[in-house]
């Protein structure tokens, strides 16, 4: 085996490692990428159920406001006490969810901008890695002569305008 076989076998070695290697890091960014989706979805799934809790306390605050009105109407302070009261704590609830809905809006808003900047930029780079492979390809494709071919072209045209 001579000094050219080697350096042949050795650098496919590399090539083929490299390749491997390239291909790890396809599937390591296609996991991170749908675990950052997962994480993403659960962030807006998160916001979904604060809004509607959110909503429901704002109901039952209202329907608490009827009861108090409907007892006062009764004559019966006692119980629209008991309600008003009732409706003070699930307002200060209310409070507290529309602050942490403010405060998870934007990040979320945020969050879901950025991963969409990350899935475009990955497709860019998807576009850059096939275009790699198919520049890979084409050099390992043998030399293609064109003058050779047209010289046989013309050589095939003149026998058939001799026929």
């Amino acid at each position: 085996m001579n000094l050219g076989d080697r350096i042949s076998r050795l650098i496919r070695s590399n090539i083929t490692d490299w390749q491997q290697k390239r291909s790890d890091s396809e599937a390591e960014l296609k996991q991170t990428i749908a675990e950052l989706k997962q994480s993403v979805d659960r962030a807006v799934a998160s916001q979904q159920r604060l809004a509607q809790e959110y909503r429901a306390t704002q109901t039952r605050i209202e329907g608490l406001q009827q009861q108090a009105q409907r007892a006062l109407q009764q004559k019966d302070e006692a119980k629209a006490r008991e309600w008003l009261t009732e409706k003070h704590s699930q307002s200060k609830i209310a409070e507290q969810l529309q602050i942490q809905l403010a405060e998870l809006t934007p990040r979320v808003d945020a969050l879901k901008r950025h991963f969409s900047n990350l899935e475009a930029h990955t497709q860019t780079l998807k576009a850059r890695a096939a275009s790699a492979r198919m520049e890979n390809q084409l050099e390992q494709m043998p030399d293609i002569d064109f003058a050779e071919i047209d010289a046989q072209l013309d050589n095939l045209r003149s026998r058939l305008n001799r026929m």
